[in-house]
């Protein structure tokens, strides 16, 4: 994944730590790292398979895809973070 890839997932990942999803307006003022503009955002998140493999974006929401399918708080940050980690080993070592 790229820096900007990584930004976005980790700024998604956190926010679900507290059951939070992000609009795009808000994962662009929280954003980790990373200094995208709200286009830049979505140019990045349509044009990365992985990311979308590991963040969902819904009717306006950024959020892990474990999120829409989890009734048991607490488990979404942890299955997304094991998901991301996946994604990304040299990252989480």
């Amino acid at each position: 994944m790229t820096p900007n890839e990584i930004a976005i997932a980790r700024s998604v990942i956190y926010a679900s730590l507290f059951d939070y999803p992000l609009t795009l307006d808000q994962l662009h003022h929280a954003l980790l790292e990373s200094d995208q503009s709200p286009s830049e955002i979505l140019a990045t998140y349509g044009s990365s398979e992985r990311l979308r493999r590991v963040i969902g974006f819904r009717d306006g929401f950024f959020f892990p895809p474990a999120a829409t399918s989890s009734s048991a708080s607490g488990g979404i940050a942890k299955r997304a973070a094991g998901r991301f980690c996946s994604a990304t080993a040299r990252f989480c070592g």
